[in-house]
């Protein structure tokens, strides 16, 4: 049975893939070592995307990645375009000229910019770190995100220390093996990544092995480049659990949770979301996590798998 809609007024947060294109060829991209079919979808038009976000009512954080970002036409005059009850998070690989967008985007409008460091692609430390720097210095919040990939972990330490001392945030994710690249880290790389990975990457980690209700759907989607909703990325590819399309003028979210039997997905974006564990007697266990009540939550059948 499908999901009740919900108001669009639920909206809170948008993981928007805007392209899987990109500039660059990481050899631990999972795009590339896969092949995804996501990467041959075409580039939609900027102003086709601006009329679909806007005319969602409510307030939307809406997490822009790709791919590459700027890859996207008019992108700077995208997100000026957007209305104020939008705001956006933009994930970039910083190769880009950023002072037009430094001039143009409000750091109000543009709450967070993650910039992922790509040494096995060229990059210039000291140049990527001077376009960091005159974000921060325009007001934007700024952080840097690199990829743990076996040839470039050991020097995870000195890298932190080299942005820690112009005041920058340093993510670590770690390297999600491909077919292309495969690669079986010994126990020494283990505790080294552990230790060094953020609290948002815990699931790769430590498997779980709980039943939840997950408000992805209805307070949390993403948004693939040919505008195809999905609740999660885990049910990205699933049929049965696509919510249509946000360039259509009827599109609205989930009215209710979903279930989630899923030991481990690789791409959960758990930090995004809200969880509540299902009891072994079938029901929500609202206890568990006091910010999860609410009346989205009430009446939920937990039996049947998704």
């Amino acid at each position: 049975m499908e999901a009740p809609r919900a108001d669009d007024k639920a909206v809170r947060k948008a993981v928007w893939w805007i392209t899987l294109r990109c500039n660059l060829k990481c050899p631990y991209c999972t795009a590339e070592q896969v092949r995804d079919p996501l990467l041959d979808y075409p580039i939609e038009p900027t102003a086709k995307w601006i009329d679909a976000w806007n005319r969602i009512d409510g307030d939307v954080l809406i997490d822009i990645s790709g791919g590459e970002p700027f890859l996207q036409p008019d992108f700077v005059d995208l997100i000026v375009n957007l209305d104020s009850s939008k705001k956006v998070a933009i994930t970039t690989n910083l190769t880009y000229d950023m002072t037009r967008f430094a001039q143009s985007v409000s750091p109000e409008k543009c709450v967070c910019i993650t910039a992922s460091l790509h040494l096995t692609s060229g990059m210039n430390i000291e140049y990527f770190t001077g376009k960091l720097l005159l974000l921060k210095h325009r007001g934007f919040d700024v952080g840097v995100n690199f990829v743990a990939f076996p040839e470039q972990l050991w020097i995870i330490d000195r890298l932190r220390d080299w942005f820690s001392e112009f005041g920058l945030r340093f993510h670590v994710d770690p390297y999600m093996p491909g077919p292309v690249y495969p690669y079986n880290p010994s126990e020494m790389e283990k505790r080294f990544l552990e230790s060094r990975t953020g609290s948002d990457r815990d699931d790769y980690h430590s498997i779980a092995v709980k039943d939840y209700l997950c408000d992805a759907g209805t307070n949390y989607f993403v948004v693939s480049p040919n505008g195809q909703v999905s609740p999660c990325v885990g049910r990205l590819y699933s049929r049965d659990n696509a919510m249509g399309n946000i360039f259509d003028a009827d599109f609205r979210l989930l009215g209710r949770p979903l279930v989630c039997r899923r030991k481990f997905c690789s791409g959960c974006d758990a930090d995004k979301t809200r969880r509540i564990v299902i009891g072994e007697d079938g029901h929500a266990n609202e206890g568990a996590s006091p910010d999860n009540k609410g009346d989205r939550w009430a009446g939920i059948e937990t039996k049947p798998a998704s």
